[in-house]
């Protein structure tokens, strides 16, 4: 098993920013996940590594806020978002949401 932090550092990688959960840098890692639906929780096993474009929440700053809460609870180790086409940037009321959550 590996931790966020190795996962950050494979070179692929490398160009991702941590904008919140600092705190949880050594969270555990076992499954990589790519979110294509809303209710992706009931996919997770625990420790996982989620990939998404928040495509399924795009225009929905409530649900995506809700997504950070969900993932938190079911021991999701880290979110990564791809901004660009669908979000342009993360809110900032996401950021603090996941900072509050410990959630990388």
């Amino acid at each position: 098993m590996v931790t966020v932090k190795e996962i950050l550092s494979i070179p692929a990688l490398r160009k991702l920013l941590v904008i919140a959960g600092e705190q949880g840098l050594s969270k555990r890692v076992s499954y990589v996940t790519v979110m294509e639906v809303p209710d992706i929780v009931r996919w997770l096993k625990g420790n996982d590594f989620v990939i998404t474009s928040l495509y399924a929440v795009k225009d929905n700053l409530e649900e995506q806020i809700n997504l950070i809460d969900k993932l938190a609870d079911t021991h999701c180790s880290c979110l990564a978002i791809k901004t660009g086409q669908y979000v342009k940037e993360i809110d900032q009321s996401l950021i603090d949401r996941a900072n509050l959550r410990g959630l990388v």
